[in-house]
Formats: C-alpha cells, sequence, structure tokens
C-alpha cells in the first residue's frame, strides 16, 4: 500500500507539473490573414448556362480573430471570426456588328460572392509545450454568404434618319443565405518566447458552396 500510495503520488505529481506548464500561458489570441477557395462550381456552371461566360471565380482575401484556451498540452478549445472576404468573377462581350446587323450589344458583369463566419470547436495537437506542434481541428460555425450580380449593356443602332443611337442597361441584384454546419481543418504552430505562429488549412461545410481557407496566423500567448 505504501508503495501504491508513493506511485500514485508520484504520477499525480508528474501530471500537475505538467499541467502547470501547459497552462502557464493558458490563453491566447491570433490574428490571420486568410486566402478562401470558394468552392463554386455549381455557381459557375449556372453563369456558363445563363451567359455563356466560361470564367472562374478567384480566390477571395480575407482575415480573422481566434480566442482560444489551452485545456491540457494536447488539447484546446476556441472561437473564431473569419471573414472570407470577397470572390470574383468577371466577364465581358459583345454581339451584332453595327455597320452589317444594324445593332450591337455589349455586355460586362461582375459576380461577386462574400461571407463570414463564427466558429466554436477544438484543436488536438502535439505536445504544445515543445517549439513545434502539428494538430488537426474542428467544430461548428455559424455561417452567412452572400452572392451578388452586376450587369451593365450598351445597345447601339442606327435610327431612321442613319444616326448612331446608344441605350444602357444595367442591373444588380444580390442575395443571401445563413445556416450552420461543420468545419475540420489541419493546423501547424511554431511558439517561441510567448508568441506563435500559426498555419492551417480548414474546410468549412455549408448548404451550397464548401468554402476552403488557408490562414497564416500570429499570435500571443497570455
Amino acid at each position: 500500500m505504501k508503495g501504491l500510495g508513493l506511485g500514485t503520488l508520484f504520477a499525480l505529481s508528474i501530471f500537475a507539473a505538467s499541467n502547470s506548464a501547459a497552462q502557464e500561458n493558458t490563453w491566447y489570441l491570433k490574428f490571420g490573414v486568410a486566402s478562401t477557395d470558394p468552392d463554386a462550381g455549381e455557381v459557375e456552371e449556372l453563369l456558363e448556362d445563363e451567359f455563356g461566360t466560361t470564367k472562374k471565380f478567384d480566390n477571395a482575401t480575407g482575415f480573422n480573430f481566434t480566442l482560444g484556451y489551452q485545456l491540457t498540452p494536447f488539447i484546446a478549445v476556441e472561437g473564431s471570426y473569419l471573414d472570407w472576404g470577397d470572390s470574383k468573377l468577371r466577364d465581358s462581350g459583345s454581339y451584332g456588328d453595327l455597320y452589317y446587323d444594324g445593332i450591337e450589344v455589349q455586355l460586362s458583369g461582375t459576380t461577386t460572392l462574400s461571407g463570414s463566419t463564427k466558429s466554436l470547436g477544438a484543436v488536438l495537437s502535439t505536445d504544445v509545450n515543445r517549439p513545434f506542434s502539428f494538430g488537426v481541428k474542428g467544430g461548428i460555425h455559424f455561417w452567412e454568404n452572400e452572392a451578388r450580380i452586376q450587369l451593365d449593356e450598351t445597345f447601339r443602332f442606327y435610327d431612321s434618319y442613319g444616326n448612331i443611337l446608344a441605350e444602357e442597361f444595367s442591373a444588380d441584384e444580390s442575395a443571401s443565405v445563413d445556416g450552420d454546419d461543420g468545419y475540420y481543418g489541419i493546423i501547424g504552430t511554431y511558439r517561441t518566447a510567448g508568441w506563435m505562429l500559426s498555419l492551417d488549412h480548414t474546410i468549412y461545410k455549408s448548404e451550397d458552396v464548401d468554402p476552403s481557407t488557408t490562414t497564416l496566423s500570429l499570435g500571443i500567448q497570455f
């Protein structure tokens, strides 16, 4: 019994020492710059069917804030706000010939996908008391996405006297949708002197698109 008691006390002392070391800097705050692939294949197909465009959306540049709490050297919980930024698809074209057809139409349009999300989840990683740690992350996020289409058309034609006239039309339509879904990703972090530099890649599920975001973050432990 005495040996068992000493062994238990020794094990508890090691756990307490490691736990206190991990909780010397328990909280952390990070700010990151994010690049997001909007995963907008369905929207691109719709625009191709409707307007004949074969252009693709570019990646969006946004930012995020993360507040986390390190429960143990291997588990942390955190909440984040991520602004995906704007992902744009631009195209232009024309049809008809003023001199041969008597009418010419020029079109230009921009479709913008944007959104933001608030997330709550956990990070499971290797020992954060070492300079480098690697792990996985996941949880739930509450997202809001918006799509906006801006179109401009110019018609050029002859009047009955042979003069060239022009008429311009424009349209600006937008729609938004929100919801909550899961997210998951991988993360690597370097720590030194209370500072941390992280790189993560995260996929956010949503109703119509599943954007994937790569974020480079600088943080401080306190």
